[in-house]
């Protein structure tokens, strides 16, 4: 019950920070000059249609009118038409969000199994030659932009290797000879259960460099917060006695020392993955991933304001959702913590 309340609250609060994210995010995209009934319409477009278009639109109300109306068509389900493709934008999300949170996930396995495996063997070996250089990796990885390691790895495994491709996830022929039924949106997955192992199989090259990229950072904080925690707990008292009656030196890390810090791993993969998010804005640029990134992108150079508060309220939600399991599953999975509000 006590969770429950708590999960109540914080949904509330969420409730807020979206409201206030949309209205910022609303009056911003307003207020910069440009003509949305023109964009909408076209280069060719007549001024009478236009200012028809204009009036059908609500754009000659006052702002808070316009937000009004917004909002209520929102929580409706109805957030606008894109500008640029002309389709709605609940529409042009559902298509393009799984194709970016598909390389996310996997970044995120990826990032989260190797930047554990790291921090757990730097502080096995703290001061020795793997420990330094663990930690120079953490380093890079978290100082480098991402947009700059991935115009690296283009030159090195593309430009000079020729080992991998970079342009999208599939080309062109392989598209048209072999197209992947979209299912559950995720193309490896779909591949895999339609059985189409030569899409599957043209595909897999094509996710390494994007994963890649958006793996380093990810990678060089999951090592350095593991390796901090890692060393915190081994000493600890119960890792002492532990040594004392003769156990194991890598049962008790991996057994004892590395349970202790699972509440920690799962916040920073709470952050991996918001910082993922926004993250792929710049992988998809790169790589040419027609995914949200790239949706994103194409719409504020365009002015394409439904399209831009779509994506905008989407992260919104994105990172409050996720700032919420996390803290539950967190407090579930280590019974010293207490959920605000349990004392109540």
């Amino acid at each position: 019950m006590n969770t429950l309340r708590y999960t109540g609250k914080r949904l509330v609060l969420g409730l807020i920070v979206l409201f206030g994210i949309s209205a910022i995010t609303f009056l911003i995209v307003r207020v910069i000059p440009s003509d949305p009934a023109a964009i909408y319409l076209g280069p060719r477009a007549k001024p009478e249609q236009i200012e028809q278009l204009t009036r059908e639109m609500g754009l000659n109300k006052p702002l808070i009118v316009q937000y009004g109306v917004y909002l209520k068509n929102m929580i409706m389900g109805d957030w606008g038409e894109s500008l640029r493709t002309h389709r709605p934008v609940l529409e042009d999300i559902k298509s393009f969000f799984p194709v970016s949170l598909e390389i996310i996930l996997l970044s995120l396995i990826f990032s989260g199994g190797i930047g554990l495996l790291l921090g757990v063997l730097s502080a096995r070996y703290k001061g020795k030659w793997f420990d330094h250089l663990t930690r120079m990796i953490s380093i890079f990885g978290v100082s480098v932009p991402s947009f700059w390691i991935g115009l690296v790895l283009q030159f090195i495994f593309f430009s000079k290797l020729g080992w991998l491709p970079i342009n999208g996830k599939m080309s062109i022929e392989m598209e048209m000879g072999n197209p992947v039924a979209m299912i559950t949106g995720f193309a490896l997955i779909d591949a895999m259960i339609t059985g189409n192992w030569a899409a599957f199989a043209h595909m897999l090259p094509h996710y390494v460099l994007p994963v890649l990229t958006l793996s380093l950072y990810p990678i060089g904080l999951m090592t350095r917060l593991t390796r901090s925690n890692m060393l915190e707990i081994l000493n600890a008292d119960f890792i002492r006695l532990a040594r004392s009656n003769g156990i194991s030196e890598w049962k008790i890390l991996l057994h004892y020392a590395l349970k202790n810090v699972f509440g920690t791993i799962l916040t920073v993969l709470g952050l991996v993955f918001s910082y993922s998010l926004l993250g792929s804005f710049f992988v998809e640029i790169i790589y040419n991933w027609t995914g949200m990134g790239s949706y994103a992108v194409k719409s504020i150079i365009s002015m394409d304001y439904p399209a831009i508060m779509g994506v905008t309220v989407l992260i919104a939600f994105v990172y409050v959702l996720t700032n919420l399991i996390t803290d539950i599953l967190q407090a579930w999975l280590d019974p010293r913590i207490t959920l605000e509000g349990e004392q109540n």
